[in-house]
């Protein structure tokens, strides 16, 4: 099966310091079916799980960094906040969730290139 970036982040985490799946499903308080999930790709990954591998790994800054990154290029789904929003954002919201995955892969690089300024 194939895994998410976070999923390989934290395997190689967990094996370079010599954890099984419960030995680290311990220490986030969840089962060991739930960390293989995490690592697979198919559970949230939660904002509460990211604090606790941090500090269990003892993270430095560029590591987060890094954890936090792949977090966020591998979540499964993607809920977007639309309290307190203008008609027009929700507008563009719900257009490019709508249109998103028809997006011809020039046009993505394009976004993201709008996007990033």
């Amino acid at each position: 099966m194939k895994t998410t970036a976070f999923g390989r982040y934290l395997r190689k985490l967990r094996i370079d310091h010599g954890m099984i799946m419960r030995d680290l499903a311990k220490v986030l308080g969840v089962s060991s079916a739930f960390v293989s999930a995490l690592e697979l790709g198919k559970k949230t990954i939660t904002e509460k799980n990211i604090l606790k591998i941090i500090e269990y790994f003892n993270l430095s800054s560029d590591e987060t960094i890094e954890l936090r990154h792949t977090a966020d290029i591998s979540q499964p789904s993607l809920k977007l906040e639309l309290n307190d929003k203008t008609i027009e954002q929700r507008e563009l919201a719900v257009s490019f969730a709508r249109n998103y995955q028809n997006m011809e892969i020039e046009d993505q690089i394009k976004l993201m290139k709008l996007l990033e300024g």
